[in-house]
């Protein structure tokens, strides 16, 4: 509602009933208003003064700047000591409106208009310490007076039945589905037996009540749709969209519903309904049809056919999720369901991406620009969500399942991402909290050890780390097989990734000449180790990095006989490699300076010469000259 509470109001206590909310302030301090009931429906922005003896006394709007709630009742003032007290004993929200019975023994049915209506009486002294219980069903009410059930014919107003409960009741339930009142005990659920027929359950939740809940459904999407793209500051309402002849959409989508409703009920339908939109939702309309059916039959159905349908609605919704724009509520609710049913919607997004391993173990998918945009959206900003209620994002979301049902496409998913960005042109360049690196989103996901799994978390991190292919990822991903005394595969990577430049082949050598001088457990690949050293090495600079890391506790050094210690001899063909390239060097260095020669060379400044030196300006140049140049 735009419009708040009165100001001034007393306190009271709400039972929501349908679209309305009753308000009973009979328990306020205030003696003299403790006579009427307040209905607010947030809604239209009215409050409806109604009372249990003269109905409804008068409706107020509520303004968009607030209101007093002195000048509501002032025109009802001269009313309120005609008015007896309300004596409510118990209360119960109804489809129809709200049940109220007084301490008198009558039972009355208070519309949302205002209206209140006699349906039968009870005792007429009700046992104060005695509970009272009511649940109205069709034509049926029934009332429970501590251990006595009562059941009326609210039509008559006569009693059906009478009876006492070897049990206590502890609540009242009403069977939609079966047209059944039951009864909820500490040792289960009751069944009244009361005959469908009895309770008349189809003339209020039949055919005309389940096409006004679908046409409701539709109008209140239809509300918050226009609502976000509305310029206008006053609420648009469901009445507003009936009313006015600017919004068809969605009353031409509730006809075209309705319609498909009554063709899988009957078999007829009727073709001057919108036939031509019809046609064109059609395969919108069938998947609308099959997902409120998989909802039906979730209920009566046995354990399988229930997982079939979660794993069918789950496909749909998710389906549906990642093909439109996602705001806060959206992301929620695609959160809730990721969290509710992992397994199904694990399912989903391998056939909504069309993720698939081939024979070399390379995983690819088939998706749209557009949905990678959804799937690789960073996360809202701070202002769209509090933190209590945080939504995580769908790309997290993904990997999250990835990790749990298929840890080893995990990395493999990043990797097709990250290729899917470098060619995208609709991403953002710019790092930071917001749009963090794919493989750092992708870490995020993965538990502590401590809390299992089907996959290794440090195994998953490692792979990630690799798969970014950032220099400081793939140090940090060799740094951790070394810890997990992983030599093998440390060398492969160090291997693998030094050839992406200079600056990341000499930080993975001297990470390798490091753990060299603490233990020999990479002596097996010493060969592979000197075929990382760089060009611009010196003896002196190996020299210096392994006795600079040489551990503390080693008193004789890292040259000693012992079998543990790094002796000169494994360091003689690296020592010699090096030695060689620096005798190479000068001749190197003079090859590329004549690469750099200018040909022909710039023209020197004039300056005075000597007379002397005229002739050797005006003789020739040496063959050795020409020879250079």
């Amino acid at each position: 509602s735009n419009s708040p509470m009165p100001s001034n109001s007393p306190m009271a206590s709400n039972s929501s009933s349908n679209c309305s909310v009753p308000l009973d302030i009979s328990r306020s301090p205030m003696s003299n208003v403790a006579k009427f009931i307040l209905i607010w429906d947030p809604r239209e922005d009215t409050v409806i003064i109604t009372s249990l003896t003269q109905g409804s006394l008068g409706i107020k709007r509520l303004l968009p700047t607030g209101s007093d709630f002195r000048g509501l009742v002032a025109d009802t003032a001269g009313l309120l000591t005609s008015l007896p007290p309300l004596n409510i004993r118990a209360v119960t929200p109804c489809a129809t409106g709200l049940l109220l019975a007084t301490d008198d023994g009558e039972v009355n049915l208070m519309g949302s208009d205002g209206s209140v209506r006699l349906l039968c009486q009870l005792n007429r002294n009700l046992p104060p310490e005695d509970s009272v219980m009511m649940e109205l069903c069709g034509t049926t009410l029934a009332c429970t007076v501590g251990r006595t059930l009562h059941m009326f014919d609210t039509e008559t107003g006569r009693i059906m039945e009478e009876m006492t409960l070897e049990v206590q009741p502890l609540a009242l339930l009403s069977c939609r589905e079966t047209g059944e009142i039951q009864l909820l005990a500490e040792d289960g659920v009751y069944a009244l037996g009361i005959p469908p027929s009895q309770s008349n359950t189809t003339s209020g939740w039949g055919k005309n009540q389940c096409q006004e809940t679908l046409e409701l459904l539709v109008l209140e999407e239809a509300c918050t749709y226009y609502q976000k793209r509305s310029l206008s500051r006053s609420r648009l309402t469901v009445e507003k969209l009936k009313s006015e002849a600017m919004f068809q959409a969605p009353l031409a989508l509730c006809s075209i519903l309705e319609n498909q409703l009554q063709v899988r009920k009957t078999g007829h339908c009727n073709p001057q309904c919108y036939s031509k939109l019809h046609n064109i939702m059609a395969g919108e309309i069938q998947s609308y049809i099959n997902l409120e059916e998989a909802k039906s039959c979730i209920i009566n159905g046995s354990q399988n056919e229930v997982a079939t349908y979660i794993e069918e609605i789950t496909d749909q919704e998710i389906q549906r999720l990642l093909h439109c724009q996602l705001d806060r509520e959206t992301l929620l609710y695609l959160n809730s369901i990721f969290n509710t049913f992992p397994r199904p919607a694990w399912k989903a997004v391998k056939r909504t991406l069309h993720l698939h391993q081939d024979s070399e173990g390379f995983l690819s998918a088939r998706a749209t620009a557009d949905l990678w945009k959804v799937v690789l959206s960073p996360a809202l900003p701070a202002d769209q969500y509090d933190a209590t209620n945080r939504a995580v994002p769908v790309f997290e979301l993904i990997c999250r399942l990835l990790y749990r049902f298929n840890p080893k496409w995990l990395p493999k998913f990043v990797e097709l991402t990250q290729q899917h960005l470098a060619t995208s042109r609709n991403y953002g360049g710019n790092e930071g909290p917001e749009n963090a690196p794919l493989y750092k989103r992708a870490l995020s996901v993965i538990p502590p050890a401590c809390e299992g799994g089907t996959g290794d978390p440090t195994e998953t991190a490692i792979e990630l780390l690799l798969c970014s292919k950032r220099p400081n990822a793939i140090i940090q991903a060799v740094r951790i097989l070394i810890e997990r005394k992983m030599w093998q595969r440390a060398v492969e990577a160090t291997c693998r990734f030094s050839q992406q430049g200079p600056l990341l082949k000499k930080e993975l050598f001297t990470t390798m000449l490091v753990q060299l001088s603490h233990h020999r457990a990479l002596d097996p690949y010493l060969e592979e180790i000197w075929e990382l050293c760089p060009e611009e090495a010196t003896a002196a600079d190996i020299l210096d990095t392994i006795l600079g890391s040489v551990p503390s506790n080693c008193e004789s050094g890292p040259y000693s006989n012992d079998s543990h210690q790094l002796t000169i001899g494994l360091l003689r063909p690296l020592l010699a490699k090096v030695l060689t390239q620096g005798a190479c060097q000068p001749s190197v260095d003079v090859a590329e300076g004549l690469k750099t020669l200018v040909f022909p060379p710039p023209t020197p400044p004039r300056q005075k010469k000597a007379a002397n030196q005229s002739s050797l300006l005006n003789s020739e140049p040496s063959f050795e000259a020409n020879k250079l140049l």
